[in-house]
């Protein structure tokens, strides 16, 4: 399926791969930073490790959610109009507001219906 894409989709869906594996790997950072935390009740420098870990998985990790949102709204503009033709909705121009909120709306998911009502025997008690 990758080979009929075209080079610009599959940039772009490496770029989403490398952004997601950045975000991946400063969480990762978060997660040795709290398992350094108990060791520093015995062991000073470990909370000087934890800190460390802690401020560098923090700056990693907000340039990697914002490398990652930025590649997602790119794509998600880029493809806008084709989806907003294919669920039969008038394109005429590009994306606008309006669009938007109709693919919103086409695409929420609806809530399950409710539950049918159960008739009680008459003569018992509501348990």
């Amino acid at each position: 399926m990758t080979g009929r894409l075209p080079p610009d989709a599959r940039r772009r869906g490496i770029e989403a791969t490398t952004a997601r594996a950045a975000a991946t790997r400063a969480a990762t950072l978060a997660a040795w930073a709290l398992l350094y935390l108990p060791l520093a009740s015995r062991w000073w420098p470990a909370a000087l490790i934890a800190a460390a870990l802690a401020v560098t998985s923090r700056h990693r990790l907000r340039g990697a959610a914002d490398a990652y949102a930025t590649v997602l709204e790119a794509a998600a503009r880029h493809h806008a109009r084709d989806l907003a033709s294919h669920l039969g909705f008038d394109t005429p121009g590009p994306a606008t507001p309006t669009m938007g909120d109709q693919l919103t709306r086409h695409l929420e998911p609806s809530p399950p219906p409710e539950p049918p009502q159960i008739p009680r025997p008459t003569g018992q008690a509501p348990t």
